[in-house]
């Protein structure tokens, strides 16, 4: 409180960030947690022991996948189960977890949700302010595009190259 929040991304492509989250997705905490909402009894084997829930997460650690898609901000969640719903159920129980740890997390870093969100809508703001003056120095320069601008100068050194050789050559005619 009363400080303002600077965010970095650790590295340019965000891996570090992602990497955290699937940690966050694939620990025996959440997934303990997935197993004793879902049932370990639906999860397991038929004959295995039905209260067996650290069983059970280490079940679908085995069979959970977490991969980052590349250059993206996505997360690939897949399971595979032989009951279609259990797999629905845990994917989706796996989600809600994340969501609950993503916040506590984040909470306890003293970032919360708002101030984000807040932040974000600053720097847009700032960022529109900021190509608002780009565009009005652009057009008071009468600059329309940096690549004809280059042009133009170019050109106007080269006249007065040839102006310059022509006074030269004016001068040394004189003499």
């Amino acid at each position: 409180p009363g400080t303002e929040l600077k965010l970095q991304s650790p590295d340019e492509s965000g891996a570090g960030i992602l990497n955290s989250e699937i940690e966050i997705l694939k620990s025996m905490d959440n997934l303990q947690h997935v197993a004793q909402v879902v049932g370990a009894d639906r999860i397991l084997p038929r004959g295995a022991n039905a209260s067996d829930v650290d069983r059970a997460a280490g079940v679908i650690a085995k069979k959970l996948r977490v991969v980052p898609l590349q250059r993206s901000k996505i997360i690939l969640l897949e399971f595979q189960h032989a009951n279609p719903e259990v797999a629905h159920r845990v994917l989706q129980e796996i989600i809600d977890a994340y969501l609950k740890k993503h916040d506590e997390i984040h909470r306890a870093m003293g970032i919360s949700e708002v101030d984000l969100h807040r932040q974000r809508d600053e720097l847009r703001t700032n960022y529109t302010v900021i190509v608002e003056r780009l565009k009005a120095l652009r057009d008071s320069a009468g600059v329309h595009s940096l690549e004809e601008a280059k042009k133009e100068k170019i050109k106007q050194e080269s006249s007065i190259r040839a102006d310059v050789g022509n006074a030269e050559a004016d001068l040394a005619q004189g003499r």
